[in-house]
Order: C-alpha cells, then structure tokens, then sequence
C-alpha cells in the first residue's frame, strides 16, 4: 500500500512540475502568463561573482508625462571586454531585457551591439568582485525625439 502511494505521489508531482514549471508553482490565473522559472542562473563554479542586470531602450513614445517611465525592456547582445580590449564573451539578455554572466574578478567594458542603425548604447567600465554580482543597467537610444 505504501509503495503505491508513493508511486502515485511522484507521478502526480511530476506532472504538476511538467505543467506547471516547479513543484509548488500555481497554475496560472486568467490573463496571467506561466513563466516556468525566474530563479538567478547560478554562477558557474569557477567564479561565484559577475555582472547581472537589465537592458532597455528609450523613449519608446515622442512624447511623454513628466515622471512616466518611457523605457522598455530590451533583447540585445553585449561584448565583454578584458583590459586589454579582447573579447572575452558576449552575454544575450532576454526579452525581458534581463541578463546575467560569471566572471573572474576584474575590470571589464560592456560594450553593446547594434541591431540596428538607429538604437545605440555607450560603452561602460565595471568592476566585478569576488562572491558578488555588480548590478549594471545598459540603456540604448531609441532615436525617438
């Protein structure tokens, strides 16, 4: 009887988990979306630190209230640079404009990419520590004036 219930139980969870994202999760309600799993990436074992944060883009509209927040969360790719001006890696946020990346402790320059002939972001120096993610916000021109 145990080893049934058991069984029963671990195929009921894990149907939960397949539907819905992780065990626990709600089902999603009416006009919301299932977003299986928002947790930080773990840094990889070499480097406990590095830089994680978001990418916008704006203006998004010409004309705004004063106080309103015009920007918009941005997919776009970022070269990383070493002191030396190589590229050690290139990050993808999401379209969420979320992103984050290990690396070694160091000073490094951001240096994002354009999609395209209008939207540009400038360069940033950032300086990563050991044991700890350096919050970094990338913002690109959108052109819109």
């Amino acid at each position: 009887m145990k080893v049934l219930f058991v069984a029963v139980f671990i195929v009921a969870v894990s149907a939960v988990t397949t539907i819905h994202g992780r065990v626990g999760q709600a089902p999603p309600q009416r006009g919301e979306h299932n977003i299986v799993d928002q947790r930080p990436i773990p840094a990889t074992p070499d480097y406990n630190g590095g830089i994680e944060g978001h990418i916008l883009r704006g203006p998004a509209v010409p004309v705004s209230r004063e106080g309103a927040v015009t920007n918009r969360p941005y997919q776009a790719t970022i070269n990383v640079l070493d002191d030396d001006g190589r590229i050690v890696t290139q990050l993808q946020s999401d379209t969420n404009g979320r992103f984050r990346l290990s690396l070694k402790p160091g000073k490094y320059t951001l240096e994002p990419q354009e999609k395209d002939s209008v939207s540009r972001a400038a360069r940033q120096i950032v300086a990563v520590s050991p044991d700890t993610f350096t919050q970094v916000t990338i913002v690109y021109d959108s052109g819109i004036r």
